[in-house]
């Protein structure tokens, strides 16, 4: 079955009028699953290694002070054990009947940042992220097909953990941006933060310390085309501008110091990750600003009235999503 951008669009805009966005719903570290929680009912709270949003809504605006971590997040009671090199998935839910991601357009983003304290008592306003993971069009021979379409298929976002990355505690700031409803016409990018708190454990590897490191807010303007983007409007369509820095040297290990020996060596450029497998962090909710909202369901975008649609190709999910499914149907 075929969607067409004007199709996907209007669901964009319809579907939000009677519920919310979503939140990040399960964190699983090479294969072991950690349950988050629904910031609708709070009061049902289970140990996790998310921070808990008040919201399912995105976070509106670069500045906004609740760009690090989602609305009024809040500290987590567990930290995650990882390694370099651990794969993670990151699977997304929504608040509507069948539970899944409802926005079919953006890009995934994941940047991780160093405890300066205990994670779980670690300000994320203070954190230095540096990028660890950025995917967006999945199909170099479709550009219309978004990662995003995706995780509304059930799919999780999987991410590698860099192998180079030092040992310790570490904040793991995921975050997918709907570019649905662009300006001027629709509400302009929504961005959906989630931060895990994940120790990684005693690296082997030679070890590197992060370049490019940003801060939230701020590592973004909202002015970057990747932020700007209007899909409907531009028929043209080509790969997909990242905002913010580039991907850190630790993902290829540039620069890494032996533990051993604290020589310099220059790995081969493999593109993996690292894993954090140490005592992690909480995060301390940001200060209360008119920024935040409480858990209310909030509309999208509409689509610029005069639009140019293209039809994107559809890849099959079936397998990943009737098992993402199964796993949403359990949340019920």
């Amino acid at each position: 079955m075929k969607y067409t951008l004007c199709f996907i669009a209007l669901v964009a805009n319809l579907v939000p009028l009677v519920m919310g966005h979503g939140w990040v719903a399960q964190l699983v570290i090479d294969g072991k699953s950690y349950p988050g929680n629904d910031p609708f009912i709070p009061q049902n709270a289970v140990p996790s290694p998310i921070r808990l949003v008040n919201s399912s809504d995105p976070v509106r605006g670069a500045q906004n002070p609740f760009m690090g971590c989602g609305l009024q997040a809040k500290p987590a009671a567990l930290i995650a054990d990882a390694n370099p090199g651990s794969k993670v998935d990151f699977h997304w839910l929504t608040d509507i009947p069948d539970k899944l991601w409802i926005h079919m357009i953006g890009p995934a983003i994941t940047y991780m940042a160093k405890c300066d304290t205990s994670c779980d008592t670690f300000n994320s306003n203070n954190a230095k992220w540096f990028k660890v993971d950025q995917q967006a069009q999945p199909n170099p021979r479709n550009l219309s097909h978004w990662i995003a379409e995706d995780v509304h298929n059930g799919a999780p976002v999987t991410v590698t953990l860099p192998k180079n990355v030092a040992p310790g505690g570490y904040l793991l700031r995921h975050e997918l941006i709907g570019l649905h409803s662009p300006l001027p016409g629709g509400l302009g990018p929504e961005y959906y933060p989630s931060c895990s708190q994940i120790n990684i454990a005693s690296n082997s590897n030679p070890t590197v310390n992060p370049s490019q490191t940003v801060s939230f807010p701020g590592a973004y303007t909202g002015n970057e085309p990747g932020i700007t983007l209007n899909v409907f409007v531009n028929p043209n369509i080509k790969p997909y501008d990242f905002p913010g820095p580039a991907l850190s040297n630790v993902v290829n290990g540039s620069g890494a110091v032996s533990a051993s020996t604290g020589s310099t060596t220059v790995p081969a450029n493999t593109g993996s990750a690292t894993t954090v497998s140490a005592k992690a962090s909480s995060s301390v909710v940001p200060p209360t600003t008119s920024s935040a909202t409480s858990p209310t369901k909030t509309t999208s975008a509409v689509v610029p009235a005069k639009s140019k649609c293209t039809t994107p190709k559809r890849r099959s999910l079936r397998s990943r999503g009737s098992k993402h499914r199964q796993f949403a149907a359990g949340r019920k």
